[in-house]
């Protein structure tokens, strides 16, 4: 709200005042906090999506259960002379302090839980961290509770598909392989609503699992590359502002041993499009190999009247290769405007002035060097590439020469920025297993208990306790298996995706890195995970005698 304009013209009286934006559209203008909070507002977002997928899973089929229960009651009911509607109301009105309850509890936890956020960097801007509510919000939520719980009483009181229970070809082939693959492939009919959410729930953590691999994994090759996000050399030294400056600077590398690359890194102001952004250039050192910058399209500038330009910018000036941009570029005799043509889109982060490889700007040093440029405006250093071997020495003796002004690459905003949310595809691929396993376990236990005396014939005609267990085990393994194969691959191609949208966004270069070992680990884990799970359950069917099981019956 402050006119900083006005106020530094009101200081400077004889001086020149020009105050340039950063940024030209809504979503280059968010500064470092701006882009943080995004992005973990988009984790908890995630979060939220998957614990009330989870609720209205678990607590639906509890819900569904017990309103079947009331239901079941209604030949009774009938017969005493009520009506079916008014059976319909009574379960209705069992329903409702479900609703309610659920509904207190959802709103009053939300309330309680607002000192816990916001999370991160945020955190440092928070003026309230107490308890605080947002009222709006936490109304729509409170409907979204009970339209939820009255969609699950609705399709709760739908009349239940009796499905008969067929003989399978899957199951004629355990069959001529063991009883208990038969039996186990045979208990999959049953328990069809736990078990789809148990598939569906092993299928999401697979997929979860892989996909949290995969961004992992392309985040972490990326911090370990820094040519990858733009650093194409290994360190930055000298600040030079003038000719002779810099061959007292090139002479002092020179006597450093194992450079292998070196370049004059040139900067100047400049608006382009109307819109601040700094040109950078590189030009070569004699003796020294070039040092060049990644290039994701086209090529880079090679005469002092084309430009290659970071992709998103490009995208955001709506242009492609071989248009025409206008560049207002600040010297000492006022301000040169030149039209350049886009040859190439590059992948280019700079410590000084700082910028992103979103917003990066290469032109020859040749458009640099011509113009009469303001030394506060004109920044000239060496950038220097060093043999791997012999890095650490190397790296000593130029921070020993140049002890002032001495740097190596720094992961540029977009990339510290998702490094701090790097932890929440793991956290929500966490919470989905557990859920999977809670899904899981429930799923076995309700089938269970409806193949005990399907298990308690099978001991009759001969079946040992051991192969009586080990048809639930096949039944875990058949209902698992499929889920975490089929899991993993849309993992996989998810994983691949989302990091190839979040490196184009941000104009990166790093291809998506594919964790086959995590692949194999996570399908073996699903499967002793669902034979674990399926354990207590087996061995609870079948401790009990078959005799003391049958008389019940």
């Amino acid at each position: 709200s402050v006119d900083v304009e006005a106020l530094l013209a009101e200081r400077f009286t004889t001086r020149p005042v020009d105050v340039r934006g950063l940024g030209g559209d809504d979503g280059d203008q968010l500064d470092a906090i701006g882009q943080s909070v995004h992005l973990q507002a988009n984790g908890a977002r995630a979060l939220a999506a998957t614990t009330a997928l989870a609720a209205l899973v678990f607590g639906g089929q509890a819900l569904t259960r017990q309103l079947r229960r009331e239901l079941a009651m209604g030949a009774t009911l009938s017969a005493l002379g009520m009506r079916g509607s008014d059976v319909r109301r009574v379960v209705v009105l069992r329903a409702a302090p479900v609703a309610a309850i659920a509904t207190v509890t959802c709103v009053g936890a939300a309330w309680l839980a607002s000192p816990i956020g916001p999370v991160g960097i945020a955190r440092k801007a928070e003026l309230h961290p107490g308890l605080r509510g947002d009222w709006p919000v936490l109304g729509v939520g409170a409907l979204g509770v009970l339209a939820a719980v009255g969609v699950i009483a609705v399709l709760a009181m739908r009349t239940a598909t009796v499905h008969e229970t067929a003989r399978s070809r899957w199951t004629s082939l355990a069959a001529s392989d063991s009883a208990p693959a038969c039996s186990g492939l045979a208990y999959l009919r049953r328990g069809q609503s736990a078990r789809r959410a148990a598939f569906a729930s092993c299928a999401a953590a697979a997929a979860a699992t892989v996909a949290a691999a995969v961004l992992v994994g392309s985040l972490g090759s990326l911090v370990d590359h820094p040519a990858r996000y733009g650093f194409a050399w290994d360190a930055q030294v000298g600040n030079f502002a003038s000719s002779e400056q810099l061959a007292e600077g090139l002479a002092r590398v020179n006597a450093v041993p194992h450079i292998t690359n070196a370049a004059g890194y040139l900067t100047a102001d400049a608006m382009i499009e109307r819109r601040f952004a700094p040109l950078l250039a590189f030009g070569d050192v004699d003796g020294y190999g070039p040092i060049s910058v990644p290039v994701t399209a086209g090529r880079l500038p090679q005469t002092h009247n084309e430009v290659a330009l970071g992709a998103p910018l490009a995208a955001a000036f709506h242009k492609r290769l071989g248009d025409s941009v206008a560049v207002s570029i600040r010297t000492a005799d006022g301000d040169k405007d030149v039209s350049l043509t886009i040859v190439g889109n590059v992948v280019v982060t700079a410590l000084f002035p700082a910028v992103g490889p979103k917003n990066g700007v290469v032109v020859h040093p040749s458009l640099l060097t011509k113009a009469n440029l303001r030394d506060q405006t004109a920044a000239v250093s060496l950038l220097v590439g060093i043999d791997p071997a012999f890095r650490d020495q190397t790296a000593a003796a130029l921070t020993s020469v140049f002890p002032n002004s001495y740097a190596t690459a720094v992961p540029p905003l977009d990339v510290r920025n998702l490094q701090r949310i790097s932890g929440v595809p793991a956290l929500l691929a966490l919470v989905i297993g557990l859920l999977a396993f809670a899904s899981l376990a429930h799923a076995l236990i309700v089938i269970a208990r409806s193949s005990r005396h399907d298990l308690t014939v099978l001991r009759v005609l001969g079946a040992s306790r051991r192969q009586a267990r080990a048809s639930l085990l096949w039944l875990a393994t058949a209902l698992v298996g499929p889920a975490v194969v089929a899991g993993a691959a849309i993992g996989l191609i998810g994983g691949q995706i989302g990091w190839r949208s979040i490196a184009k966004g941000r104009a990166l270069e790093q291809a998506p890195v594919i964790p086959a070992a995590w692949i194999a680990a996570v399908i073996v884990a699903g499967l002793v995970v669902a034979n674990l799970a399926a354990w207590l359950p087996a061995r609870r069917s079948t401790n009990a005698s078959p005799a003391a099981v049958l008389r019940t019956e």
